[in-house]
């Protein structure tokens, strides 16, 4: 009757010691980390707990921990900060402008994407989700079309789709 229960506990015990490998392995390769995926290789994760079952973080924050110790994930949670500061701009600039509610929209959509990234990112293990870095890397040129719509408009070629046939 406790067979299930027991599972469990063996998953999230395996879970926690996954942390704390990729916390020994950040402190112990101050300050950049033991590289992509190295704090779930067997030769490190032994060197923490030999002879456990080696097991990912099941976590985004600890996965880039591991990886690219205590700078990396300084960087990692700045990128995402700035994502969501870059969010907030896009709507504030877009108030009141009709022609821009597309982009109110679309940056309200994402930011709700990146919460629950960040929230989802708890339990999972997809730091790199590409997705997410699509969203950074589409910001900045959003938030630049409705903070500077002049000059948007002036690098936009001037016949960027050809007129519909009447």
């Amino acid at each position: 009757p406790f067979e299930p229960f027991l599972f469990a506990v063996q998953l999230v015990q395996g879970r926690f010691t996954a942390w704390q490998v990729a916390y020994d392995a950040a402190r112990d390769h101050f300050p950049l980390g033991v590289g992509f995926s190295g704090a779930y290789q067997d030769s490190i994760y032994h060197q923490y707990f030999p002879g456990a079952v080696t097991h990912v973080a099941h976590s985004i924050y600890f996965q880039v921990l591991g990886d690219h110790g205590f700078i990396g994930l300084a960087i990692y949670l700045f990128i995402v900060a700035l994502a969501f500061w870059n969010t907030f701009q896009i709507i504030r600039a877009t108030k009141g402008k009709p022609e821009f509610s597309w982009a109110k929209d679309l940056a309200g959509m994402i930011q709700l994407s990146l919460f629950a990234f960040c929230v989802g990112g708890a339990a999972l293990s997809f730091a790199y989700y590409d997705l997410f870095l699509i969203y950074v890397g589409l910001l900045p040129m959003l938030k630049r079309m409705v903070t500077q719509p002049a000059r948007a408009a002036r690098l936009a070629p001037a016949h960027a789709f050809p007129a519909a046939a009447e």
